[in-house]
């Protein structure tokens, strides 16, 4: 499996509407782009990093939040905020609600 086109698409167009480039996180030398199967399940990943339609991204000069607030107006359907990175993933939308949750350790503001 390899990133999907129209997800790239979508982190491009971000990525222009922002004006930086993104830095997608690396760690335990793994890439938070895209996932094997077998490394999202050994971590108790979600579907989305498996299927090329997540990332997980940090822009140099924004604050989690801020990147969390535009990812949400740009229109992705999942956002994740951690305190050195946000998910952004193309999930199918349940109820017109897109899915947002916060593992940041000072949750001084939500999103």
């Amino acid at each position: 499996m390899v990133i999907q086109p129209a997800f790239l698409d979508k982190l491009q167009a971000f990525r222009t509407e922002i004006g930086k480039p993104f830095i997608i996180n690396f760690g335990e030398s793994r890439l938070r782009g895209w996932r094997s199967w077998k490394e999202n399940s050994r971590i108790d990943g979600k579907l989305y990093h498996p299927q090329g339609l997540a990332a997980d991204i940090t822009v140099e000069g924004m604050s989690i939040l801020e990147l969390a607030r535009a990812a949400k107006k740009f229109g992705f359907t999942g956002i994740g905020m951690y305190d050195t990175w946000v998910h952004v993933d193309m999930r199918p939308m349940l109820d017109d609600r897109i899915v947002v949750w916060d593992y940041r350790s000072n949750k001084e503001e939500a999103l």
